[in-house]
C-alpha cells in the first residue's frame, strides 16, 4: 500500500468532517471488562453520530476476499444514501467482529477496530473522494475522537492494528493529539521501561520544563488564531489561490492552488515570503514557530514547498 501525505489527507478530510472530542475511555473500559462488545459498538456508533440500524455478528472464520485475517469488517451498500438523509437513517448495515480478536485484545484495540469500520460508513455516506483509501479511513477514525487511542494502541509490541505505517501514524499524532497528551504518553512509556531512580530524575526535569511546555502550548494557540483569521479561499493573483491553512504542532502551513504552474517562480516567491514572515512574525519564529508554504496543482499534486523556521539575526546599523 502506497505511502500518503498525512497532512494533506487530514486537511482534505477536515473540510467535510466535524471536530469531535476524544472518546470517553472510561465507559469503554467498563463495557470491555463485562465483555459487552455490543455495548462498545453502540457507544462508538453514538459518539460518531451514525444514525443507522447496525446489526453486529460475531464470527469464528470467513470474511470478504483478501480479509481472512481482518479483525472486523462491515458491509455497506454500493449506492450509499447521503449522510443524515431519511434514506440513510433507514439503512440496516452489518458489521462482523472475530471472536478470537475480541477475546485476545484490550479495550483500546477493539475500539480502534470498531471505529475504523464505522468510519467506512461515514466516508461512503458523504461520498468523499478518499473513501476507498484505507489509510484515510484510519485518519477519519482519528479525527472522529479516536486519535489518542490510535496513539497508544495502534502500534505496540504486541502487533499493529490499522493501515498506517509507523511514520504516518506519528505524523497524524503530531497533528491531531495535543502536546500535553503526547508528553504524558511518552512519560508513561518511559516509566514502564526504566528503574525508579531514573524515573525520579525524569519527573524533576519535567517539572523544570513545565513553563517551557506551557509557552509552547500558547505558541500553538497563537498559530491557530492566526490561521482562523485568514480569509480562505483568497485569490493571490490570476493563477494562484490560497485554499488552506493548517496548524500542525508549532507550524502553520498555507496551501496554494496553482492553475498555471509554469508561471510560478518558487525561488523568487520564497525570498519574498521569507522576508515578509520574518518582518511580521519574528517573535513567534524565534520562539519555535515555523511557517510552511505548499503549492499544489489542480490534481492535488505537490509542485513545491518551502518553510521559514528561522530568521537572520538582527544587527545594529553601523555607525557613521
Amino acid at each position: 500500500m502506497a505511502d500518503i501525505d498525512v497532512a494533506y489527507c487530514i486537511a482534505q478530510l477536515r473540510q467535510h468532517l466535524p471536530c469531535v472530542p476524544p472518546m470517553p475511555v472510561g465507559k469503554l473500559k467498563v463495557l470491555h471488562r463485562s465483555r459487552d462488545y455490543e455495548g462498545m459498538v453502540r457507544l462508538i456508533r453514538t459518539a460518531m453520530n451514525i444514525e443507522v440500524r447496525l446489526l453486529v455478528g460475531w464470527v469464528n472464520s470467513g470474511g470478504p476476499e483478501g480479509m481472512a485475517k481482518a479483525p472486523a469488517w462491515i458491509e455497506v451498500p454500493a449506492n450509499m444514501p447521503f449522510y443524515g438523509s431519511s434514506e440513510f437513517k433507514m439503512l440496516s448495515i452489518r458489521m462482523f467482529l472475530r471472536k478470537d480478536f475480541l477475546e485476545a485484545n484490550t479495550y483500546d484495540k477493539i475500539a480502534i477496530a470498531i471505529a475504523h469500520e464505522l468510519s467506512h460508513v461515514v466516508l461512503d455516506s458523504i461520498h468523499h473522494p478518499l473513501c476507498k483509501e484505507e489509510k484515510a479511513v484510519d485518519l477519519t477514525a482519528m479525527l472522529l475522537g479516536f486519535s489518542r487511542l490510535y496513539m497508544s494502541a495502534a502500534q505496540t509490541s504486541r502487533g499493529t492494528l490499522g493501515y498506517l505505517t509507523s511514520s504516518e501514524l506519528s505524523a497524524a499524532v503530531r497533528i491531531l493529539v495535543p502536546t500535553r497528551f503526547r508528553i504524558m504518553r511518552a512519560l508513561s512509556v518511559f516509566v514502564r521501561n526504566f528503574p525508579r531512580p531514573v524515573i525520579a530524575t525524569v519527573v524533576a526535569l519535567s517539572i523544570w520544563a513545565s513553563e517551557k511546555i506551557n509557552s509552547k502550548i500558547e505558541l500553538h494557540k497563537l498559530l491557530q488564531a492566526e490561521a482562523a483569521d485568514l480569509l480562505i479561499p483568497r485569490t493571490i493573483n490570476s493563477y494562484m489561490t490560497l485554499v488552506g491553512a493548517q496548524v500542525n504542532f508549532f507550524s502553520l502551513t498555507k496551501t496554494f492552488l496553482v492553475t498555471r504552474p509554469t508561471q510560478l517562480d518558487l525561488a523568487s516567491r520564497g525570498r519574498k515570503l521569507r522576508d515578509a514572515a520574518c518582518a511580521k512574525h519574528r517573535v513567534k519564529i524565534d520562539a519555535g514557530a515555523a511557517y510552511a508554504y505548499e503549492y499544489r496543482d489542480q490534481t492535488g499534486s505537490l509542485i513545491g514547498r518551502f518553510e521559514v523556521s528561522s530568521c537572520p539575526s538582527l544587527r545594529e546599523s553601523p555607525g557613521p
